[in-house]
């Protein structure tokens, strides 16, 4: 197998997959010999002239890091969607397997990651009673971590998603309020897209309203549905699934009846998305519904599907 730890010969594989050649490839960005010049890992190139040379091709930053195995933190968040992936289906051995086999490079140049990510899967595995609870010396080093740099990334709010149990209220709101404010201003989102903008601002609902914060969870929710009221965020279905199921457990966790209204029409939902599916592709969902109702429900009064 080729090697792909030079960036100039994961973008000659990227180049070829796509079925374009030097000449192609090159345009009037650079000439095609200096291309392969740098291809062979013998000459480098201007951060400017490789985001061209990746538009020429059609291909995006994403689609480059999928070919590239140096070093890169976005290897392990991908590598920690595929955990979730396998841990969310019940595959729990093969994503502990996952676990072992991540942060597999040196990082010498910032060794704490391997720890502070490793400890960030403890937390979210302890809240599926998969692993023990994180001591308090080992949160204080991811949180340490987290606490020093203000201006978080794609690798922070990540470590952020999955130690939500642990953090401190203070970090959390800090944290909901400058996803809204970029949200409401149509600013660059902190993550890679608005679908993780709002994901997390969803379990943040979750956070506020485990705790009792019902003043918190109510005002993030008002906030989070009026900006989903732009027509750019028409699309992202399954996100407004989740964000009303999150709004109904927090009015149960109130008492508050219309909770079970936000339910049933997240049921609702479900079933018409099976009719069109002709499926049960919703069951695990619909199941994960009724199990939380009947936990939550003290309104007295019972809940009925239609």
């Amino acid at each position: 197998m080729e090697n792909r730890s030079c960036y100039g010969q994961a973008f000659r594989q990227l180049r070829l997959d796509r079925g374009y050649s030097l000449k192609e490839a090159a345009g009037n960005i650079i000439s095609p010999q200096m291309l392969g010049v740098f291809e062979h890992g013998k000459s480098g190139i201007s951060l400017n002239n490789f985001g061209r040379l990746l538009i020429r091709i059609g291909a995006t930053w994403n689609d480059f890091f999928r070919y590239y195995n140096g070093e890169s933190i976005l290897k392990e968040l991908s590598l920690s969607d595929e955990i979730l992936v396998k841990i969310n289906n019940g595959h729990y051995y093969d994503g502990f397997k996952l676990v072992e086999s991540s942060f597999e490079g040196d990082y010498s140049d910032n060794p704490i990651l391997e720890t502070v990510y490793k400890l960030s899967y403890q937390s979210y595995f302890q809240t599926l009673s998969l692993t023990s609870k994180l001591t308090d010396d080992e949160l204080e080093i991811v949180l340490n971590y987290l606490n020093r740099i203000d201006t978080w990334g794609i690798f922070e709010y990540s470590v952020l998603s999955y130690i939500l149990a642990d953090c401190p209220y203070e970090m959390v709101k800090y944290r909901s309020g400058k996803i809204l404010d970029a949200m409401a201003n149509n600013k660059k989102s902190f993550l890679s897209s608005k679908k993780e903008d709002i994901a997390i601002l969803v379990h943040m609902i979750g956070y506020f309203s485990r705790k009792a914060y019902f003043k918190d969870a109510n005002k993030l929710i008002a906030e989070l549905e009026n900006i989903l009221k732009s027509p750019s965020y028409n699309h992202l279905y399954t996100e407004k699934f989740n964000f009303k199921f999150y709004q109904a457990m927090n009015f149960l966790r109130q008492n508050n009846p219309k909770g079970l209204e936000i339910a049933r029409d997240c049921i609702h939902f479900l079933e018409a998305f099976e009719a069109l599916d002709n499926s049960n592709a919703s069951a695990i969902d619909k199941n994960k519904i009724l199990s939380a109702v009947s936990v939550l429900n003290k309104t007295g009064i019972p809940f009925k599907e239609s």
